[in-house]
């Protein structure tokens, strides 16, 4: 880039206020491209020479680029140059890791995945072989797209547990504890030379919400995914930026404690994801359904099947005893956790994330109704609470979001 447009891009982004004006511009010209400086100052309310100066920034570096159109007005106005959004203005490599396979993605820019491959793990596998591992399945897909080394924007690396950010490092993931202390992301950066960022899944979740899902014109809201194997976690976004929080746990709600009493008994701790976590309500619900002999789930069960939440959710709205009671006990603690998190938060927005998506109306309705139950009235009153509006990859798009919001506003 020459010295005029260095200049330029630092009077683009200089601070946080210019790079939440990129981010919005990136993700208009994603959408609704092609688009002129007069359409997208109209549409975002931003000064034309504001439009101006991140549209060339943009443009100098590949992810806007001219149509070759111009348009006037009927009245013979003015004539303006279109611009759109350049897929192929780079790629970004994606790693998913979980707790028992990482699967690895090339995208271009708009999040559109070229290649995989899968690899299978354990919490017994040593984080440095399998990282080798996922490093040669890149380079293999790299050579087979024809895809430079200098042609890469960066590493998005999505991963369950608590994440430090800043340095790349694994905190804390109770279902891979070896890879606790372990640093994630400079055997990226050194073999592909560009930058990478590890980051929490549910923390990309939220960023896969707030650019393209039901958070996007939303600066303050709480995405929550109770997950297949990782259980509860959750993301807050508060300004339009992600807060992680003074030690990186912001969003942690799986391991809240409550205190429940047996039989009368002395009242013992236990954390909230018990109660939340996909396994967990699968394992209470096949208990629940042993008193429920003509239920439908029973024939799922004993005919050796696996009980998954679609048969406990498609049941249930067919009317379904067991399936219904199951449905209802978990509702009502959803409708306590988001409660909970409502009365600390007061957020305008709550998105649910994960295989609960699939709840449907029913759902929704008994947690709405446990808030409005036990809860302050008001407490509702400007708030919403909706399902996620991505349904395949959303931890993949999140990374790639990532790696675009940095690339391009940060540099």
């Amino acid at each position: 880039m020459n010295k005029a447009l260095i200049r330029i891009h630092n009077q683009a982004v200089p601070s946080l206020l210019s790079e939440i004006n990129t981010l919005n511009i990136i993700r208009m010209m994603w959408f609704g491209s092609p688009l002129s400086r007069a359409d997208l100052s109209r549409k975002t309310g931003l000064s034309k020479p504001t439009i101006s100066r991140i549209v060339e920034v943009l443009t100098a570096r590949g992810l806007l680029e001219s149509t070759g159109e111009i348009i006037g007005s009927a009245g013979g106005g003015k004539k303006a140059q279109l611009y759109r959004f350049n897929p192929s203005a780079g790629f970004i490599l994606v790693c998913d890791i979980q707790e028992t396979y990482i699967e690895g993605a090339i995208s271009n820019c708009k999040a559109n995945f070229l290649e995989r491959f899968r690899i299978d793990i354990s919490a017994e596998s040593e984080p440095c072989q399998v990282i080798e591992s996922v490093v040669s399945g890149f380079r293999d897909l790299l050579a087979h797209l024809s895809i430079e080394y200098k042609r890469l924007l960066g590493t998005g690396i999505s991963i369950p547990g608590v994440i430090d950010f800043e340095h790349g490092l694994v905190i804390n993931s109770p279902g891979l504890p070896k890879w606790n202390g372990f640093q994630v992301r400079k055997p990226f950066e050194e073999a592909f030379g560009t930058s990478a960022f590890v980051e929490n899944e549910n923390r990309l979740m939220a960023v896969a919400e707030h650019w393209f899902g039901a958070a996007m014109d939303v600066s303050d809201f709480i995405s929550i995914s109770m997950g297949e194997s990782t259980g509860t976690g959750s993301a807050i976004f508060i300004g339009g930026n992600l807060w992680r929080g003074t030690n990186n746990i912001a969003g942690e709600i799986g391991h809240m404690q409550i205190r429940l009493s047996e039989n009368g008994g002395v009242d013992f701790p236990e954390k909230l994801n018990s109660y939340l976590a996909v396994w967990s309500f699968l394992e209470k619900s096949e208990q629940l359904i042993k008193g429920y002999p003509g239920s439908q789930l029973t024939n799922v069960v004993t005919q050796g099947k696996e009980l998954t939440v679609e048969d406990i959710f498609s049941y249930a709205n067919q009317g379904d005893e067991a399936a219904m009671k199951a449905v209802a006990r978990l509702g009502e603690w959803m409708g306590l956790m988001i409660g909970d998190v409502l009365l600390i938060l007061d957020l305008p927005l709550v998105v649910i994330n994960g295989p609960y998506r699939k709840g449907g109306s029913l759902l929704m309705e008994i947690i709405q109704d446990t808030i409005k139950e036990l809860y302050m009235s008001q407490m509702m009153a400007k708030t919403k609470i909706v399902y996620s509006g991505i349904s395949e990859d959303i931890r993949k798009i999140g990374a790639v979001s990532l790696v675009i919001q940095h690339h391009f506003s940060f540099s």
